[in-house]
């Protein structure tokens, strides 16, 4: 999918969140936003590759979700790092990397591109191999590059994101 697709992807579900997520007005859109990231980090714990899974809810209305699994691969696809790819454009199989087991939203999910595009702020900082790297969003669109941010012992994925009031994904 080319990065002008992708970007016509994000609109749609700016437009119509309710087709993607549930009901923005019951609420039911937000949870399905949290269950999606959610859905993530429960693969890695049924992989037995996480023993650890945390979910806070900041008082400013931010959502963070993080384990201490793999991390999300950073590994380029075609000029891009995967995790980015996995942020900005929609997939149309379980998983973008087909990895097992895969803890399914209902009948099916719509993947983290969608829930990013419903965000206000969403940023992902995944630590694998010893290092870790962090990336901002603003509604699905990357703030700059994947960052290095150094080493570190500790490996796993934290996904903070405040969804965004405008895309009508939580009621108001």
């Amino acid at each position: 999918m080319s990065a002008e697709d992708a970007a016509s992807f994000r609109s749609a579900v700016r437009r119509h969140p309710g087709m993607y997520v549930g009901d923005v007005r019951d609420g039911s859109g937000l949870l399905h936003m949290v269950y999606e990231v959610l859905a993530n980090s429960l693969d890695q714990f049924l992989a037995g590759k996480s023993s650890s899974i945390s979910i806070t809810l900041g008082a400013e209305g931010t959502i963070a979700v993080e384990d201490d699994g793999e991390g999300i691969s950073i590994d380029e696809v075609d000029g891009v790092p995967f995790s980015e790819l996995v942020f900005t454009r929609p997939h149309f199989t379980p998983t973008r990397d087909g990895h097992k087991p895969h803890e399914h939203i209902s009948l099916h999910g719509v993947g983290l591109c969608a829930i990013n595009a419903l965000c206000e702020h969403l940023e992902l900082r995944t630590r694998r191999n010893g290092l870790e790297h962090v990336q901002s969003y603003r509604r699905g669109e990357p703030q700059a590059p994947l960052r290095r941010m150094g080493s570190t012992p500790n490996k796993g994925t934290l996904i903070t994101f405040l969804p965004d009031p405008a895309s009508s994904a939580i009621p108001g």
